[in-house]
């Protein structure tokens, strides 16, 4: 079972989103903490068998914003889709990515942003 790592900047971890591939259980969560949403991140860990991970070396896979959680993730096409919610600010929205090898979702010249919908109450 996945327990928060406060080595690897985990106070919370939650929001999970697990998926099979080549016989591996992913898991995307939302892991981080502090006094504000800026400290969350989505991170990725790995098992054979769910019950032991190993967290991923380049985590965290995607920052962005306030409190970056509730991933999704599927195959698309050549690559994988993330779904996710993150703001700029605690309003509220969402955000959607593309990454060819299911890991890096971060920003730079590889990230493709699909779409970004803001929502406010």
């Amino acid at each position: 079972m996945l327990q928060s790592d406060k080595k690897a900047h985990e106070i919370v971890t939650w929001a999970p989103y697990v998926l099979r591939h080549d016989g591996i259980y992913w898991i995307y969560y939302c892991a981080g903490g502090g006094r504000d949403g800026t400290h969350y991140r989505i991170h990725l860990a790995t098992s054979k068998d769910l019950w032991n991970w190993t967290r991923h070396p380049a985590n965290p896979m995607l920052m962005d914003g306030y409190k970056s959680r509730d991933p999704m993730v599927m195959k698309f096409e050549d690559g994988w889709l993330l779904y996710y919610v993150a703001t700029s600010t605690p309003r509220g929205g969402n955000g959607h990515g593309w990454r060819a090898d299911g890991i890096s979702f971060r920003g730079g010249p590889q990230w493709q942003v699909l779409s970004v919908c803001v929502h406010q109450s």
